[in-house]
């Protein structure tokens, strides 16, 4: 790679470095009285968001709040631990609720040895899962294609309100792998690039060429003009607004192209 190339992905990474340390970047929105606004606050980089965790799982320990008809998942983890049960045989018990247990990664992502809240509600006719304790249950995402263990949750139910066979196991989940979002898309050229998008509420074609305009400012060769191409380099602007939502960083030629 030349020197121009190298400079360009400099540039680029540089950009987005300063955009995810939110408070790093600041700017003056034209049409906010308060003067000053944090990119973080009101816009995110495409593919930046929550993902959801789902399992199901069971809450022992119940004092009779249980469910009370037959519950095949209990049978189901005897077996897995060794206990010999006939085929076809019921297990009643009132002190064990079957649930489903849900969990939600941050926009961030996440990373091995991370712990995260889980939230367990009772999916039979459980009254209560006050006193109960969650039973070491696999986590996966929301997409039924992706059967991969994403983490394992287990531990002691809070329930804020025990009249409600629900509850809270508070950093009851460890992550497994680290899950991260990729937010440079780099193309078969060797460019690269990146997308910002305005929150729907902040969207306009003003805030977006502002921030646009911040980007470049940060990236920008010293001494270059603002809105102009680097005449001796042959280098454009790091960042362009594309409509009122969007704010493309990186190749903007490629992006109008």
């Amino acid at each position: 790679m030349n020197n121009f190339g190298l400079n360009k992905m400099m540039n680029i990474k540089q950009a987005w470095v300063t955009l995810v340390g939110a408070a790093l970047l600041v700017f003056a929105l034209a049409h906010a009285a308060e003067g000053i606004t944090r990119v973080r606050d009101i816009a995110r980089p495409l593919g930046e968001r929550g993902n959801k965790l789902i399992g199901r799982g069971l809450v022992i320990g119940l004092a009779g709040t249980g469910d009370s008809a037959a519950n095949p998942s209990l049978v189901a983890m005897l077996q897995r631990l060794g206990e010999n049960i006939a085929p076809g045989e019921e297990i009643k018990s009132k002190n064990v609720a079957e649930v489903i247990v849900t969990a939600e990664l941050g926009r961030n992502g996440s990373r091995d040895g991370d712990e995260i809240n889980v939230y367990v509600d009772s999916i039979r006719d459980a009254k209560s899962l006050e006193g109960g304790k969650l039973v070491l249950t696999a986590l996966r995402g929301a997409y039924v294609e992706d059967d991969r263990i994403i983490g394992w949750a287990q531990g002691p139910v809070s329930t804020p309100n025990a009249s409600k066979p629900s509850g809270v196991v508070k950093n009851g989940a460890h992550i497994e792998i680290d899950f991260y979002h990729n937010y440079i898309n780099y193309e078969n050229d060797g460019s690269a690039n990146f997308m910002l998008i305005l929150d729907d509420d902040q969207s306009s074609f003003q805030v977006a060429k502002n921030i646009a305009m911040i980007i470049n400012e940060e990236t920008s060769d010293p001494g270059v003009a603002m809105g102009q191409a680097n005449i001796d380099t042959g280098m454009s602007e790091t960042a362009m607004a594309l409509d009122a939502r969007n704010i493309r960083g990186g190749d903007t030629e490629a992006s109008v192209a």
